[in-house]
């Protein structure tokens, strides 16, 4: 990467630029006064800079996060540095199968202009014909790859040592057999480095599952130079119809990483529920667990699917968590729900009983402790009657999942060192009541292990009226096919102050005595986070997390290596409570970034 001219475009935008001969640039916007990345690219198409950057910059003033009077102030940076490449990107080229577009109901075996050379019995199909059909969700995009018994897809390109390959796969669920993936380097099969308990497992296939896209990770160990290799994906089995579907195919390198939020700082402020599409009778699948494996209606009164005004199926977006509990029946009854799991109520307007969530731009001028920027909020105002008396839990929650939604991993994660991201966001509790029982959370996913059971943790950041969790772990089943849960996950409950004590981080935790309003909107009232997902995950696996009760000194769980992470989310869980008149807790969000 070489930087030799720099100038000023406009007062606003700062352009930086190599004098070589360039094909394809890393882009990124930052708030000049904080210094965060708002806005990051990689290998963009050098001609198409402009356009990227365009986009990005309207999408910032329509969602309010800076005024126009700040325009005629550097108070927004656009940086792109330039990188010399003599031959091939250093990225997949359509990585979500979008081109060629096919036509609905379609699909196109080796098709041509894809970027990729397909083999065999592999192409690209839209997702809803006979081959998608019953099939999860597409991850970005409306198509998908297939590959189809020894099928395969393959693209040659530049890369360095380190690089790694992250990608989403499913079984086809309607007809055939199991498909197993290899991944393959010149030729030369690459091993996956999955986890387990007992320490590494390490295969050259992957069996992808059924239902939900499983998310895979692995080192590209035959790259150990700086040059043009053929990355394929291959299908091995040879018996019946065995088709896998994959999606999302993308290659970090130590110097350029391709993972992180899809909008970074909420700017997009584009927003959907769980579900795909509106329905009140959602799917179920088997559990995962014997224990807490729950009995759910097969049809509800609603489906209280929502989404933001600008949400189009195929974008990216945030996905909105609201799931109250019990949402499983009771004695035959759903007894806090109208709607299917964690569409279990309708999302409200902020100020009424029940469930609300918005967006909303803040400035510096409203809100200086905040600034320009736009701010998540998610509040719970009880709902009295039935709904308190029967001791409904309801959890909020925004996250971003790669699976659904954000076009790229949340992270990856390696042993080596060459992949250490941070998570980065401010977060305070706006409002509360002094009698609620809330908990803030943090909660992260990782995929990549051996037994295809996802690793889930939820860090408590906050806490009012109960005390702090211990690292306890719970088998969680989450039968529901249509939601992004699915199939559920190993969990490990931590407070943020067990994670300090025990693994020497320093977390802080959002405070519900000086909240932002009652404080005055102060910045004390405001807490800033910056935490090294490794160091977090690997502390956690190594004393007792996804295992046991107690505390250990000898690791239990060991990492997939790679490690991607496929979900992070900002939540909030409440008691609703017949004894207080109007519990409530307003949790706000802003800023987030992957670093």
């Amino acid at each position: 990467m070489g930087l030799y001219l720099g100038f000023t475009l406009a007062p606003v935008v700062a352009l930086l630029l190599t004098a070589s001969p360039i094909t394809w640039c890393a882009v990124s916007i930052f708030h000049a006064r904080s210094e965060e990345r708002l806005f990051e690219t990689l290998n963009i198409a050098f001609t198409s800079i402009f356009t990227w950057a365009t986009r990005h910059l309207i999408n910032l003033l329509e969602g309010s996060v800076v005024s126009s009077s700040a325009l005629i102030r550097p108070f927004l940076i656009l940086c792109i540095y330039a990188i010399s490449i003599s031959a091939g990107a250093q990225t997949l080229a359509n990585s979500s199968f979008e081109t060629p577009a096919l036509a609905a109901g379609t699909y196109v075996g080796t098709p041509a202009g894809a970027s990729w050379t397909f083999s065999g019995s592999a192409g690209i199909s839209n997702g809803s014909n006979a081959f998608t059909s019953g099939s999860p969700e597409i991850p970005d995009g409306k198509q998908v790859a297939f590959l189809q018994n020894i099928g395969s897809m393959q693209q040659a390109l530049t890369l360095s040592s380190g690089a790694v390959l992250v990608f989403n796969a499913t079984q086809r669920v309607n007809f055939g057999t199991n498909q197993t993936l290899q991944v393959l380097v010149n030729g030369v099969p690459q091993t996956f480095s999955q986890g387990s308990p007992s320490g590494l497992v390490s295969t050259t296939s992957v069996v992808p599952p059924k239902n939900n896209y499983g998310s895979y990770a692995v080192k590209l160990t035959s790259v150990t130079t700086t040059g043009v290799y053929t990355v394929k994906i291959a299908g091995t089995n040879v018996t019946g119809d065995a088709t896998a579907f994959v999606d999302t195919a993308s290659i970090s390198l130590p110097s350029a990483h391709w993972y992180g939020l899809s909008d970074t700082g909420l700017i997009s402020k584009r927003w959907r529920s769980d579900y795909p599409a509106s329905t009140t009778t959602p799917q179920y699948g088997p559990c995962i667990f014997t224990a807490n494996c729950y009995t759910f209606a097969t049809s509800f009164a609603t489906s209280n699917w929502t989404h933001s005004s600008n949400y189009v199926a195929g974008s990216s977006y945030w996905q909105l968590s609201w799931n109250d509990e019990p949402s499983f029946l009771v004695n035959g009854q759903t007894l806090c729900s109208s709607g299917p799991p964690n569409q279990t109520l309708p999302i409200v307007s902020p100020g009424t009983a029940g469930g609300a969530f918005s967006i909303d731009a803040a400035t510096s001028t409203s809100d200086p402790a905040i600034g320009n920027f736009n701010v998540a909020s998610i509040i719970f105002s009880s709902l009295g009657g039935t709904h308190a008396s029967n001791g409904c839990i309801p959890y909020l929650g925004l996250g971003a999942d790669y699976r659904h939604g954000n076009t790229k991993p949340i992270a990856v994660i390696d042993s080596a060192g060459n992949y250490r991201p941070h998570v980065k966001f401010h977060e305070t509790v706006f409002d509360t009541d002094p009698n609620s029982v809330s908990a803030v959370r943090l909660v992260i996913t990782t995929d990549g292990w051996a037994d295809k059971i996802p690793r889930m943790l939820q860090v408590d950041v906050g806490a009012h009226n109960f005390g702090p969790e211990s690292n306890g772990n719970l088998l969680w089943n989450w039968q529901t096919t249509n939601s992004f849960y699915y199939p559920g996950a190993n969990v490990s409950l931590w407070d943020a102050s067990v994670i300090n004590s025990t693994c020497g981080l320093s977390i802080p935790s959002v405070s519900f005595a000086n909240t932002y309003l009652g404080s005055g909107k102060s910045p004390t009232s405001i807490q800033s986070y910056d935490i090294d997902l490794y160091a977090l995950l690997f502390c956690v696996a190594s004393h007792g997390g996804w295992v046991g009760n107690t505390i250990v000194s000898t690791p239990n769980q060991r990492l997939p290596d790679p490690l991607v992470i496929t979900h992070i989310e900002w939540a909030l869980e409440i008691q609703d409570n017949p004894a207080v008149p109007a519990p409530g807790t307003w949790i706000a969000m802003w800023n987030p970034s992957i670093q």
